[in-house]
């Protein structure tokens, strides 16, 4: 979880064994404003962005969807110092 001027964001690490669904849900439900989901590996993260297109529109739009290739990345390309990376 990240908590900065206000906003929360909820982090889930995603395994492909768990209720991703149900775990974003929970914290969008919860208060979290949003909700970064980081796959483990590309089968999960299709199937997560399939289940996705389930949820409505107004939740879909708060919440994103990254590869552990693309956490990477983006930790590698932060500005020396920056407090975030999203």
């Amino acid at each position: 979880m990240i908590r900065r001027g206000g906003k929360s964001i909820a982090i889930e690490i995603e395994t492909g064994k768990s209720d991703p669904l149900g775990n974003i849900k929970k914290a969008l439900e919860g208060g979290f404003e949003s909700v970064l989901s980081i796959a483990l590996d590309k089968q999960t993260k299709d199937e997560l962005q399939r289940q996705l297109a389930l949820l409505p529109e107004d939740l879909r739009e708060r919440v994103r969807v990254w590869g552990r290739g693309e956490l990477i990345e983006k930790a590698k390309t932060a500005e020396p110092g920056a407090h975030s990376i999203l």
